[in-house]
């Protein structure tokens, strides 16, 4: 009995899926997809006594999604460490400069990575600090900028946007 249920469940379930496929192909969408492109890191001092530490990032650029055209997604994360080892009182404010090269478009914003209690990993290490914002930056080519409220070295990325 319960076999002969089983096969039920997995045979409705497998219908479903090939006509969720075959609407799909029938209608010929496009899969939404994007593609992530890795920002430069940068070295940078931190506030708080005796820290420094690694600011990078990462693009994300929308593909296939008309509503999403010109957008990026930017997560800036910071390792922060006192003496090497991450630490919760240490901070510093990234800004991310972009210039779309293609229009002349340009604009930016700052996010603080700042220290409340840090989040440990899977392996007990905490994770680094982490923010995130979206803007238009309109399709073409856009060079990424981070600096941050601190000492710091160059981290520029150019990336391609739809």
């Amino acid at each position: 009995m319960l076999h002969k249920r089983l096969q039920t469940v997995l045979m409705g379930g497998a219908l479903v899926m090939a006509a969720v496929a075959g609407g799909t192909a029938v209608a010929g969408a496009a899969p939404l997809t994007y593609t992530d492109s890795p920002l430069a890191q940068s070295s940078t001092a931190v506030r708080g006594i005796g820290c420094a530490g690694e600011v990078w990032g990462n693009a994300r650029t929308w593909h296939n999604w008309p509503q999403r055209r010109g957008e990026v997604t930017f997560t800036v994360l910071g390792s922060l460490k006192f003496l090497g080892i991450q630490a919760p009182w240490c901070a510093v404010t990234p800004r991310v400069y972009w210039r779309n090269l293609t229009t002349g478009a340009s604009g930016s914003q700052s996010v603080n990575l700042t220290a409340p209690a840090e989040i440990p990993d899977f392996f007990g290490m905490p994770t680094p600090k982490r923010g995130e914002f979206g803007t238009n930056t309109g399709s073409g080519r856009v060079e990424v900028r981070i600096d941050t409220d601190m000492p710091h070295s160059q981290s520029v990325t150019t990336i391609m946007v739809d």
